[in-house]
């Protein structure tokens, strides 16, 4: 007997197309926005950062050291590179919301918070220049 999968799914289509509706913005335009939030955040958690989206979710990279092992099942040594895993952490305000079924959807789960240490850090990766630079040539051939 086959074992009914339990778990109901949703899919970023879905969820691209119900932001489009409530909004009334164009489905390419949200599934535009909603790859490039996931490019910048894959981006910047490759080249170290911890990405922390307050109440929803942090992703922080951890660099595991190179090794050599032996394999038990050949006897061969097997050199075994530097790598970079990624830990994810569901936030809080998200858990609370989900364990919870009498509570009400809070305005801002995730709310986009802005203190002077972050500020100061502004980091922004070469593809986001790059992005910027090519944006302004194609603006400065443009008669106003």
């Amino acid at each position: 007997m086959k074992k009914e999968n339990r778990n109901k799914t949703v899919d970023q289509l879905t969820v691209a197309k119900m932001i489009a509706d409530k909004y009334n913005i164009n489905l390419s335009s949200v599934i535009t926005i909603i790859e490039e939030e996931q490019k910048i955040t894959m981006e910047f958690v490759r080249s170290g950062y911890k990405v922390i989206k307050k109440n929803y979710v942090t992703f922080t990279p951890i660099k595991k050291k190179g090794y050599r092992m032996k394999s038990s099942l050949d006897g061969k040594e097997y050199d075994i590179p530097e790598r970079t895993i990624v830990k994810s952490s569901i936030g809080l305000g998200f858990k609370s919301y989900v364990s919870n079924n009498t509570s009400k959807m809070p305005d801002r789960i995730c709310r986009f918070v802005d203190s002077d240490e972050r500020k100061a850090q502004k980091p922004q990766e070469p593809h986001l220049k790059e992005r910027k630079n090519n944006d302004n040539k194609q603006n400065s051939g443009k008669k106003n």
